[in-house]
């Protein structure tokens, strides 16, 4: 890797723990730049808005690819404390009898419809929890693994809110999910504004070299 690293004029990590990787291994320091996903304005997601038929007004929406337990646990105790129907998009076996309400035939537009429109995301993915952010719905993301335990997805999803100051929205096995806290939206598109304008800038120089 240090070596095949060395012909590419300009390199660029998504995560802070991948340029502690880059460090370590190639013995480089490499920028951390936004997801893709995120350098776009809102605006630009805004034109993805086709909502499937027949969906309630509000909603609690669950959006996950692994089996855990204490997540279930939540979403079942959520949907009786709001008295809210949980709506699923079906993206792994993990959605099948849960008894959730499975929404089939969910393209980008009708995703993030859904996410956009939503009372409340629950997931355990990180795309999910990035257009909740993007789109201003309040949500929690829950972690595949316990604190300080090395697995890559948790990294990225650790990183992501860490860097916009919503650590309280990341759910370990051993948490409880407060269903009223809010989201100072306003202080995390600050931050996000300031992130995207230099990963732009990054670009931008790489390509002119």
């Amino acid at each position: 890797l240090r070596e095949y690293t060395k012909c590419f004029n300009a390199l660029s990590v998504r995560e802070s723990s991948g340029a502690s990787i880059m460090k370590e291994v190639c013995g480089i320091n490499v920028p951390v730049v936004l997801d893709p996903t995120m350098m776009a304005d809102l605006s630009v997601w805004k034109k993805f808005d086709k909502m499937p038929v027949g969906i309630p007004e509000k909603y609690i929406l669950v959006y996950r690819f692994g089996g855990l337990d204490y997540m279930e646990q939540q979403i079942k105790r959520l949907k009786t404390e709001l008295k809210l129907p949980v709506l699923e998009i079906p993206v792994s076996i993990e959605s099948y009898g849960k008894k959730s309400n499975l929404i089939f035939g969910v393209g980008p537009e009708e995703f993030m419809a859904l996410i956009r429109k939503a009372t409340m995301v629950l997931t355990d993915s990180f795309h999910a929890s990035v257009f909740s952010v993007l789109n201003h719905t309040p949500f929690y993301t829950f972690l595949r693994q316990g604190k300080n335990e090395k697995n890559s997805m948790n990294n990225r999803m650790e990183n992501l809110l860490e860097m916009l100051g919503l650590q309280n929205r990341l759910i370990y096995p051993d948490d409880t999910v407060d269903c009223y806290a809010e989201i100072n939206f306003s202080d995390v598109d600050k931050i996000l504004a300031a992130k995207r304008n230099a990963s732009q800038q990054f670009l931008l120089n790489a390509l002119r070299e």
